[in-house]
């Protein structure tokens, strides 16, 4: 059976059960109240916004292929369009923003954060991706994807560069695009990667402490605070779309770093609010 119309494909109880497990009513309130509401005047909108952002999602958790999305959502030319837009607005960012405050005060812990621990992945990009670098040190033709998280591991900013740029190089833009959402950030803590005078002097009043392995480390061993950004890695890489970089854009590659550890706030929050 071929399915056509927007009214048809939302009927489909195979896509409504998908819809779910990537978005759950729970879930949508949370996260709701951050899209403005449309404006009433004009032609009615053909999809809803919880829809549009169902669909953004499951290409997130699926890792499928724009033209390989499900009936049931939008078009492709509509969902990557309003995906541009919030793209532009900023709107992923300050979800992620407000929803990092709200979970800290709900853990006991100060809206904006202190210190903070800072690490970078390596990742494989695909043929049709824009960004490419080699990283002789992994052994990586990619992406590097740099991440700056809280000492809980919150995703505070994230920035991806080609991954023959050094941790280091790559340290300075994301620890001064910080300064202006997290200004209390004191401290960061960080791997010898980013020893040396460059990550240091990045930005006045921000102190760099190096965490180390103890002397003659023999195999691996949990690093003290530099765990929790390893642990976020861990978590993101969860969605097959960041398995590795498919994407021709840097800034829709940052968005769907954002956007899924957002969606780990949300779901955190989500089950809190229930118990």
């Amino acid at each position: 059976m071929t399915i056509n119309t927007a009214a048809e494909r939302n009927d489909d109880s195979t896509i409504r059960a998908c819809r779910e497990e990537i978005l759950d009513d729970r879930q949508w309130a949370v996260i709701e109240p951050f899209f403005p509401p449309r404006n009433g005047s004009g032609r009615r909108p053909v999809w809803p916004i919880r829809t549009i952002l169902e669909a953004v999602l499951y290409l997130l958790r699926s890792g499928c292929q724009w033209r390989l999305l499900p009936s049931g959502y939008p078009p492709r030319a509509t969902v990557h369009r309003w995906l541009m837009a919030w793209i532009g607005t900023g709107l992923i960012e300050r979800i992620n923003r407000v929803l990092v405050g709200f979970d800290r005060r709900a853990a006991g812990r100060n809206v904006r954060p202190s210190a903070a621990v800072i690490d970078a992945q390596s990742v494989k990009t695909t043929e049709t991706a824009g960004l490419r670098g080699y990283d002789g040190g992994k052994k990586i033709n990619g992406v590097k994807r740099h991440l700056l998280v809280d000492t809980d591991g919150r995703l505070l900013e994230a920035t991806v560069t080609t991954a023959d740029i050094h941790d280091s190089k790559g340290a300075v833009p994301l620890m001064r695009q910080s300064r202006a959402s997290w200004p209390k950030l004191g401290m960061v803590f960080a791997d010898a990667g980013y020893r040396g005078k460059t990550v240091a002097a990045a930005v006045p009043g921000l102190a760099v402490t190096i965490v180390t392995g103890p002397k003659n480390q023999n195999g691996f061993i949990v690093q003290k605070r530099r765990w929790v950004v390893e642990r976020t890695i861990a978590w993101i890489n969860r969605n097959r779309r960041l398995a590795k970089n498919y994407e021709r854009l840097r800034e829709v590659a940052e968005a769907f770093i954002t956007l899924a550890a957002a969606m780990i706030l949300v779901r955190r929050i989500a089950k809190e609010s229930t118990n």
